[in-house]
Order: structure tokens, then C-alpha cells, then sequence
């Protein structure tokens, strides 16, 4: 967390970042990328924890 406050990275291409590593994962059935459901839970939940931290992103 601390590197986004020094570096003053953007949290929102944190998380564009985050959206591309989570679309293009290869899982174990060799499938690529996670169902656009899944990909939304694990955005929600990191923008809930950036929240928490200090970092305020909204809709």
C-alpha cells in the first residue's frame, strides 16, 4: 500500500493492471482468464480494500 502513497501511483491503473493480469490468468483446466462475474468480485474487493487503505475510488 505504501508504494502507491510514494511512488504516487494512480489506484485506478492499479487496478486496470489488476483487470488485465485477472483476464488473461491461465487457471489450472488451462483456461484462459476468469469469468467476467469472477473478475468483477475480485475488482470490487480490491477497490474495497484500496478504500479502507486511504486510496478513494469510486463508480
Amino acid at each position: 500500500m505504501n508504494q502507491i502513497f510514494k511512488n504516487n501511483s494512480d489506484p485506478l491503473e492499479i487496478l486496470d493492471e489488476y483487470y488485465t493480469f485477472l483476464s488473461n490468468y491461465q487457471t489450472k483446466t488451462k483456461r484462459r482468464g476468469y469469468g467476467s462475474e469472477a473478475i468483477n468480485q475480485y475488482i470490487r474487493v480490491a477497490k474495497d480494500f484500496l478504500n479502507h487503505q486511504g486510496c478513494k475510488i469510486y463508480n
